[in-house]
């Protein structure tokens, strides 16, 4: 597991073509909400499944392993990503996204 703080991180690491090839799994984390958004918006057309809280970020063009809600207005999100296809079912914690991911 590597982690990449900021959108500089995550440009960097999108921009050295994968080359670690070692690493399984990546994290990605912004100081605010805009950064975050930003470091979402450059990994999208990278990544291979995004892994999120049922949310606005329903509508990004990627697989999306489903966690814990904030909100119960979240809920239905979940619930209709997974009617279509493009989701999995909320997941409440990480036995269970374990076992979705590797599915």
């Amino acid at each position: 597991v590597t982690e990449h703080k900021g959108l500089a991180s995550a440009i960097s690491f999108i921009d050295e073509g994968f080359l670690h090839h070692n690493i399984n799994f990546s994290i990605f984390s912004g100081n605010d909400p805009l950064e975050a958004t930003s470091i979402t918006d450059a990994l999208a057309r990278v990544a291979d499944v995004l892994v999120t809280k049922p949310s606005e970020l329903a509508f990004y063009p990627l697989p999306k392993l489903h966690i814990a809600r904030i909100g119960d207005h979240e809920a239905q999100a979940a619930v209709r990503a997974h009617e279509l296809g493009d989701g999995t079912p909320e997941v409440r914690n990480a036995t269970e996204a374990v076992r979705l991911a590797k599915a």
